[in-house]
């Protein structure tokens, strides 16, 4: 993580503006980044995807196991934090739920009664 922290630092604005660092104090960069489009990583370095400003999917190892993690994300005053609405899906289940898309789009085509 020492490394990353590094690169970050590195590659900021701050530090490439200034010759002389060594009285600067270094600030963490935010816990969570907001951006759109994809390959967007978290704080602890996974990948997400966002839905919607407040929804996300994220893949993620949870006790040795991958999850995809589709959550509602809540703003904590300075940072989007995980909220307690979600689900994670194992990748079995993941797969099956790709499995029935073509099913939904057409039950969605059709309407719902």
């Amino acid at each position: 993580m020492e490394e990353r922290r590094q690169a970050s630092k590195d590659s900021s604005p701050e530090s490439s503006s200034s010759s002389d660092s060594s009285n600067e104090k270094y600030e963490e960069p935010p816990t969570k980044v907001y951006k759109k489009g994809s390959g967007t990583r978290d704080s602890d370095g996974y990948p997400y995807f966002e839905l919607s400003k407040t929804r996300r999917v994220t893949v993620r190892k949870f006790s040795g196991k991958v999850l995809v993690d589709i959550r509602e994300f809540y703003n904590n005053g300075e940072t989007l934090a995980p909220g307690r609405k979600g689900i994670s899906l194992s990748i079995e289940q993941y797969e099956r739920l790709k499995s029935h898309l073509a099913d939904i789009d057409e039950a969605i085509q059709r309407g719902v009664p």
